[in-house]
């Protein structure tokens, strides 16, 4: 049974990245399925990070993996050559020849393990380590900035420019995905476009909100389906397993909910224990759909806590 409950909190959070990610605010504002993914695939695009090109410095390091991967490679083939030589050379007595073989099969194993390492190490040092903010940030500050009517008339008058960029051929209007995303839309509809789009700012302050009921619901169901790592005697331990009466203490200590809703004891695991039930509920009757209606990478969304 607690397997059980453990595989259902995780439903819950492939649940709630779906809901991140809009994918039921794009269904609620079309029924074809183009261009219900033309909608998710806006809502990706205003929602990810974009990563920043690596620096001189993380070039460099690199590179000097990408030599030491060739001068491995390099000297792995000089080693195969020579010792193949022996195995194959009938002048060799029969020990020497089995003693190139067995050298010959632990350079290999040698060099298969230097190159598992190296690999990794050029996959964390191909990986830039910042990203650019997400086009959510921005826009959300522009329509706060500007208001609701002044935003969308600010986002047509883009629109309209990029659209007479590309009839005139300019080079910079073929740069931009998110801008033709829109642009196609807004052709297609602008007042359903519109309306997606205030969803989609909606749901950004939903799942940004310090104290909100998102991060509140993937605090604890995280916490519930993965554990809890402490820091016991200067060494991080862990997970250990985290029942829903510790879930109101993890969430003080993330700062995820006031004071003055901590101090209310047993009406707020309570609350917390019913939301519970319900999400999973909601998980499990619209989690396959939300599921297969996109395919994006959740590790890139863009959390205002993350």
């Amino acid at each position: 049974m607690r397997r059980l409950t453990r595989e259902q909190h995780e439903q819950v959070l492939r649940y709630f990245t779906m809901k991140e990610l809009c994918c039921d605010v794009a269904r609620r504002h079309a029924t074809d399925p183009h261009v219900i993914r033309r909608y998710e695939e806006i809502a990706q695009r205003l929602f990810c990070k974009r990563a920043k090109p690596l620096s001189l410095i993380q070039q460099i390091a690199k590179n000097k993996i990408l030599e030491q991967i060739k001068q491995s490679d390099h000297d792995e083939r000089l080693w195969e050559r020579d010792l193949a030589a022996v195995v194959n050379d009938p002048s060799y007595t029969l020990e020497r020849r089995r003693e190139a073989l067995r050298q010959f099969e632990e350079i290999k194993n040698e060099h298969e393990q230097r190159r598992e390492e190296l690999d990794e190490q050029l996959v964390s040092a191909s990986l830039s380590p910042t990203h650019f903010a997400a086009s959510a940030v921005r826009l959300a500050y522009r329509r706060r900035r500007f208001g609701q009517c002044e935003f969308f008339s600010r986002l047509d008058a883009t629109i309209r420019r990029y659209l007479k960029a590309q009839l005139n051929g300019a080079t910079w209007a073929s740069s931009l995905p998110l801008l033709h995303m829109l642009a196609l839309e807004w052709h297609r509809n602008q007042e359903s476009l519109r309306s997606f789009l205030e969803g989609c700012f909606q749901r950004w302050e939903e799942t940004t909100a310090p104290m909100g009921t998102q991060r509140q619901n993937v605090i604890m169901h995280g916490a519930i389906a993965g554990g809890l790592y402490r820091v016991i005697n200067g060494a991080l331990e862990g997970p250990f397993s985290v029942t829903m009466k510790e879930v109101p203490a993890i969430l003080s200590e993330m700062k995820a909910i006031s004071p003055a809703e901590t101090n209310k004891g047993v009406a707020l695991y309570d609350r917390l224990r019913r939301r519970s039930s319900r999400n999973i509920k909601a998980a499990t009757s619209s989690g396959e759909v939300l599921g297969h209606s996109a395919v994006v990478d959740a590790s890139m969304l863009s959390h205002g806590f993350a």
